[in-house]
């Protein structure tokens, strides 16, 4: 078990740090105002995969960030329905198509 658990410890590292690099981003002046009003935020993701930020980040910022997930059509098409599932069975009250990510071919 070792080789994995360092590979989930790897993995845990590479989320923490990317979701840090991202709550700078929304708290910087492109994304929040001097008097901290939260601003609409673009968050491109490329070779998004089955990367669950977008999920994770759903209600935060005032739900004013808007994640275009880039990835293969293949990819795209079955984390469109993994989302829906998602929204159906954890979060019905979500508005996945208003705020959902954009998943782009």
């Amino acid at each position: 078990f070792d080789p994995i658990i360092k590979f989930t410890e790897w993995i845990q590292a590479r989320t923490d740090f990317i979701d840090k690099g991202l709550d700078n981003f929304l708290a910087s002046p492109v994304c929040t105002s001097p008097d901290g009003e939260m601003l609409e935020c673009n968050v491109v993701m490329f070779g998004a995969g089955y990367d669950t930020r977008a999920l994770r980040y759903r209600h935060k910022h005032d739900e004013k960030i808007n994640f275009i997930e880039v990835d293969l059509p293949s990819v795209v098409e079955g984390k469109g329905k993994l989302y829906e599932k998602f929204q159906q069975e954890n979060d019905p009250t979500w508005d996945l198509k208003k705020l959902g990510s954009t998943l782009v071919p």
